[in-house]
């Protein structure tokens, strides 16, 4: 296991590997989050970030892959930070907060990218 940095994610399906697209995710946003945020990337880094910092990070997920839905996004950085950095504590999120999460993600995203094709 590594800490996400260094491979992609290999899905498997009856054990073969599976190829489509639907199932890669681009990473591409840890750059900017560096860019953008440096001390949460850093957090990132380290396995120390914060509740908020999760939130962030969901984000700038769904911006890089806006054909994903905001809540396999906010999935996609609760496994992140739970299962591959341990901090479980981060991604305690009661439901209220969940939806709350998802909610903001999705209209980050659009303003986000109505800002960057402008």
């Amino acid at each position: 296991m590594t800490n996400g940095f260094e491979y992609d994610i290999v899905y498997l399906e009856n054990e073969t590997e599976v190829t489509n697209m639907e199932t890669k995710w681009n990473d591409d946003w840890r750059s900017e989050l560096e860019r953008i945020d440096d001390d949460c990337h850093t957090r990132l880094c380290e396995c120390r970030n914060t509740r908020k910092d999760l939130i962030k990070m969901a984000k700038l997920v769904k911006v890089f892959n806006p054909e994903k839905s905001s809540e396999d996004c906010l999935v996609r950085m609760m496994d992140w930070v739970g299962d591959w950095n341990g901090q479980f504590e981060v991604t305690d999120l009661t439901m209220e907060e969940y939806y709350k999460a998802i909610n903001d993600i999705e209209k980050f995203a659009k303003k986000y990218i109505k800002i960057e094709v402008a």
